[in-house]
């Protein structure tokens, strides 16, 4: 019984060191950066918020859709 326990804890010295040594020899793992967020913008008519590629731009401001864009203008020129 004593040269099992003996011959287990060998085993788990052995594969201490090998995991331990394995680690070291590896190189490091990438680290995958999160996706960036789309920058956001408001819409100047109805203040819903939507990704820059998805907004209408007129005179610097950010709109929704063009019948918002159209709105605004004709309202305040």
């Amino acid at each position: 019984m004593g040269t099992l326990f003996r011959l287990l804890i060998i085993a788990a010295i052995i594969w201490f060191i090998y995991s331990l040594i394995r680690r070291a020899i590896s190189p490091p793992q990438a680290q995958n950066p999160l996706p960036s967020a789309p920058l956001m913008h408001q819409c100047a008519q109805c203040g819903v918020h939507i990704p820059e590629g998805e907004s209408t731009q007129s005179q610097g401001r950010f709109f929704c859709c063009e019948a918002h864009r159209d709105l605004y203008l004709q309202q305040k020129p």
